[in-house]
């Protein structure tokens, strides 16, 4: 399953509604040992076709679907194995599903959605979102990280509630860490930039984002004022330290994209780390302009 998600899209398997006959062939063909097995497991006739059925969607997607949502086409591949009619009722007790599920994982060798496998998942997606903001890459790491530890995948939704979790947690002692290097001068400095002046509308921050204009020589006076004045602002460097480039980089154009009004409505922690973000992105493009000058 690709759903767009920021600018990522997140893979959470899934099974198609419609099986080609070269699906059922490369998702639900059984191996001998396959039967074999699930002759100790279930009795032959309906139970064993859901049982396989399930071991089939299991060994596909990472996890067990209800009944309801197999396609009939898979079911009927399944028995047609086993040299058995396609079930007309595959309702199965909740009881016999419980531990079929749990028969399954014991084959499979997989952990089951829980505590031990929770962890796992937060411990990747806390990872990610040390350098990630996008939803997507979020839950993408904890999918690869549930797969590769082989634990059972939740549901989307779970996955979303850890990621958007880790999202806010994560950011939110990053932003505290910028905000604790800044001294109250530089804070001060900080909210200068975004209060406008009185005899303009402008604040220095959309100056700032804006720039100077084009490197020409008319213009020469006005760039190198611009420059001094950036050079004069609070060195972002120090205060961002412990914080990634491309952490930093998404800071940065979250911050060019909001106003200055919008950006002091931000509790400080968050709003100095944009501002700053936003001064650490300016070299690259004051570098060109020397590079032209």
């Amino acid at each position: 399953m690709d759903e767009s998600r920021g600018g990522s899209r997140i893979v959470y398997p899934k099974l198609l509604a419609t099986l080609t006959e070269a699906d059922l062939v490369s998702q639900f063909r059984l191996a001998p040992e396959e039967s074999a097995w699930a002759a100790t497991a279930a009795r032959r006739g309906p139970s064993m076709v859901v049982l396989l059925t399930q071991l089939k969607v299991f060994q596909s997607i990472g996890h067990f679907l209800p009944l309801a949502q197999i396609p009939a086409t898979a079911l009927s591949y399944i028995a047609k194995q086993l040299s058995l009619g396609a079930p007309a009722d595959v309702s199965i007790d909740p009881r016999t599903t419980y531990r079929q599920n749990s028969a399954i994982r014991t084959y499979l060798g997989v952990m089951p959605w829980g505590a031990s496998a929770r962890a796992v998942a937060s411990k990747a997606v806390a990872v990610a979102a040390e350098t990630r903001l996008d939803p997507a890459d979020l839950v993408n790491a904890a999918i690869d990280a549930l797969i590769r530890e082989r634990c059972e995948l939740p549901s989307l939704s779970t996955l979303l509630r850890l990621a958007g979790n880790a999202h806010r947690r994560i950011n939110s002692s990053q932003w505290q860490q910028v905000h604790a290097r800044l001294t109250a001068l530089d804070a001060q400095r900080l909210d200068e930039l975004l209060t406008p002046s009185a005899d303009s509308q402008d604040s220095p921050f959309a100056v700032m984002c804006r720039g100077a204009g084009k490197a020409t020589r008319d213009n020469l006076k006005e760039l190198i004022a611009h420059y001094e004045w950036l050079r004069s602002q609070p060195d972002p460097a120090p205060m961002l330290t412990s914080i990634s480039e491309a952490k930093i980089g998404q800071w940065a154009n979250e911050a060019r994209r909001l106003k200055a009004r919008e950006l002091r409505e931000y509790v400080a922690p968050r709003r100095y780390a944009l501002v700053l973000a936003a001064l650490r992105a300016l070299p690259r493009y004051i570098g060109q302009r020397d590079r032209q000058l």
